[in-house]
């Protein structure tokens, strides 16, 4: 894909987002010799970085930036991260006994959500809807195998999970902004070119449209290796004029580039990712589910906005692959 957009090599940073997933290997593999320990040690450092870039994003958003980025170029890339190290940060919190040494999460978790909430970012928010709401019901079925407990202990833990995806949608249904509140109505004037007042599609819809504009026009010319192989890197850069310079979409954004090919292979790296999420739903261990539960707001992003194919976001994939293909129980007990 790279020759074929026509790129030498002095256009290199096309390239590199494509090169990150080759570090889920190295990393695997270091994974497996350092131990379990290890893994919530990392799970620290992450969410710890992560808090860095919501103050900084705190930062921004009192100085007056729309949509705050944190340490990063694009608010997409904070977003990610958000929605990964929430479910976490509760895995964290509620793997162990509930004691003050475990209460600072709580105004972390704050923290995180108002980060979140400030980077405006839908994609996200759906993200962070399932992803938390599959670990609310991983967790109701492992309690009701588990009588035992403590019936208000086990409230608890569910109403804190079920709080933050309620509380974002209480802000997201009194937000008038047509973009995040379907029922706000914007007044014709707030519409923008890059911002129109009642497209909720935000311009994923023209997206789709220019991509099946193209895929036909090769399709009647008979132009079939343009599918096998795709466009190469850059490609709507390079054949769509406009202000989105991405498909918006890691399938979508394969297809285009690298043809059917690259999407199988896309495919095949979501479903090897989706696999260790099962196994870390599965675990007994709420730090492997919340792992899981951050995977899967992961993935739901990727429909929606680059994941993968993003430099950030797909080093963000290749930690949680390594997390839960590395410490599932299913390697555990081989």
């Amino acid at each position: 894909a790279f020759w074929i957009a026509g790129h030498s090599l002095k256009q290199h940073s096309s390239l590199l987002s494509q090169l990150v997933l080759l570090g889920l290997i190295p990393l695997s593999l270091w994974q497996e010799d350092s131990g379990y320990p290890a893994l919530r040690t990392w799970s620290r450092w992450l969410v710890g970085l992560a808090l860095l870039a919501c103050l900084a994003g705190v930062y921004h958003h009192f100085q007056g930036m729309d949509r705050v980025k944190g340490f990063f170029g694009s608010y997409f890339t904070i977003a990610v991260l958000l929605v990964c190290t929430i479910p976490i940060s509760c895995g964290m919190l509620l793997s162990g006994k509930l004691d003050w040494r475990r209460v600072y999460y709580l105004p972390v978790l704050g923290l995180q959500l108002l980060t979140l909430w400030w980077t405006y970012t839908r994609s996200a928010f759906l993200g962070l809807f399932i992803g938390m709401g599959v670990f609310a019901l991983a967790l109701f079925l492992r309690d009701i195998r588990s009588p035992k407990r403590e019936r208000r202990a086990i409230l608890a833990r569910w109403g804190m999970l079920l709080a933050l995806p309620a509380i974002l949608l209480s802000l997201m249904l009194t937000a008038a902004d047509p973009r995040i509140n379907p029922f706000y109505k914007a007044p014709p004037e707030a519409a923008t070119e890059t911002v129109p007042g009642q497209d909720f599609s935000s311009g994923r819809k023209a997206i789709i449209i220019d991509a099946l504009r193209i895929t036909s026009g090769e399709i009647r010319q008979g132009n079939y290796s343009k599918l096998i192989f795709g466009h190469g890197l850059s490609s709507r850069k390079r054949m769509v004029e406009g202000y989105i310079s991405s498909w918006e979409s890691d399938f979508l954004q394969v297809f285009m580039n690298q043809g059917l090919i690259g999407l199988l292979l896309a495919m095949g790296i979501y479903a090897g990712f989706i696999r260790a999420i099962w196994h870390g739903l599965r675990s007994p261990d709420l730090l492997l589910t919340g792992l899981a539960a951050a995977g899967i707001g992961y993935s739901v992003m990727s429909f929606f906005t680059l994941q993968i194919t993003a430099f950030n976001s797909a080093g963000i994939f290749a930690l949680l692959y390594a997390f839960l293909h590395t410490y599932s129980p299913r390697r555990q007990n081989q």
